[in-house]
């Protein structure tokens, strides 16, 4: 018989095309499976839930411990002094301060399109609290006003945070003369953008899903999950395309 007219060759084209096929649909069920898990994972409550500013424990934990705490008399003046008119100025550093300073500091304070409760004070170790840091998680907690708290000595760099916590990084550091140093730091938080001082939303409250996915939802999951799929089965195939490479050149 003519080798051109053999049935075999149509027929090894044939299973050719069958072997080339064969693998699809365990790739269309791969891909298909990666898509709903990682659909899934987007959709399934709690998966990889949002965190915002006031989802730190840190801070949230020591305001907390902060409001359950009972303020000495120092800090309760301070919370006092910052609740009336904004800023908070010791006794024992009023001296080096002229009414004027003040009364101009205070004028400072009231117009600020940012609230601001500044406290200046002495450093201490028997004000009955444990560091300037402590002191203002008291003065945040027990005052809770809105804005950006304060605290400063003369000498040394201030502490300032957010009511929710959050620290509030400053370029003035407290050197130079008290007034001086003062209005630098109420002029740099005065001007301070609302992102760096607002709290942010809590999760839940409608402008955020808790629900929200490192993947950016359920579209975002199932495209992840379709990816993931790819890969695993492509690297599959691969580790078998090169063990029966290996067992042929063996054979041969």
């Amino acid at each position: 018989m003519n080798a051109r007219n053999s049935p075999s060759r149509p027929r090894r084209g044939r299973e050719e095309r069958r072997g080339l096929l064969r693998p699809l649909p365990a790739l269309l069920v791969a891909l298909l499976l990666g898509g709903a898990l990682g659909t899934a994972s987007a959709v399934v409550p709690g998966h990889h839930p949002a965190t915002t500013a006031s989802d730190y424990p840190s801070d949230q934990a020591e305001l907390a411990r902060a409001a359950a705490s009972t303020p000495g008399d120092r800090v309760r003046q301070a919370i006092t002094g910052v609740e009336r008119t904004g800023l908070h100025v010791a006794p024992e550093v009023r001296s080096l301060f002229t009414a004027a300073q003040l009364r101009a500091i205070q004028d400072r304070i009231a117009g600020s399109a940012v609230p601001l409760h500044v406290v200046y004070w002495a450093e201490t170790s028997e004000g009955g609290y444990s560091g300037e840091e402590s002191a203002l998680y008291q003065i945040i907690a027990h005052a809770a006003e809105p804005g950006v708290y304060a605290v400063a000595s003369p000498g040394r760099y201030p502490t300032a945070m957010a009511s929710d916590g959050d620290t509030v990084y400053v370029e003035a550091d407290g050197n130079g003369r008290p007034a001086a140093a003062l209005e630098r730091l109420v002029g740099e938080l005065s001007h301070l953008a609302a992102s760096d001082w607002m709290p942010e939303p809590a999760s839940g409250t409608g402008t955020e899903s808790p629900d929200s996915d490192f993947w950016g939802g359920p579209v975002g999951g199932f495209f992840a999950g379709l990816l993931f799929a790819a890969l695993v089965y492509g690297a599959t195939w691969l580790v078998i395309a090169v063990v029966r490479v290996s067992v042929g050149a063996r054979r041969g």
